[in-house]
């Protein structure tokens, strides 16, 4: 399988989709940025907040709560696996909440 090459944006939306595949919880900007700090990827937490915003206008992601951050849609599992079988990872959709 060849590996396809993600642009800039959407390689910042893969980490964050990830981020919030990880959590049983929903996320916030700023617990997204400093989790994908301490991975080594630096994302301001306004850059977090933008993504997470076109994120929420495609159906990838939803908000909570006003305060309580964001959480991954189905659509955005599918897309998350999708984008992982495409650069030749495998990443398992978390289990329920």
């Amino acid at each position: 399988m060849t590996k396809v090459q993600l642009s800039d944006t959407e390689r910042k939306k893969f980490h964050i989709l990830r981020a919030l595949a990880g959590s049983r919880r929903s996320l916030g900007a700023r617990v997204i940025a400093r989790y994908l700090w301490q991975r080594g990827i630096d994302l301001s937490e306004d850059t977090v907040r933008y993504h997470l915003r076109m994120m929420d206008e495609r159906g990838l992601t939803r908000l909570v709560a006003r305060r309580d951050g964001r959480e991954i849609t189905e659509l955005g599992l599918a897309e998350l696996h999708h984008v992982s079988a495409n650069q030749g990872e495998f990443t398992a959709a978390r289990g329920s909440r």
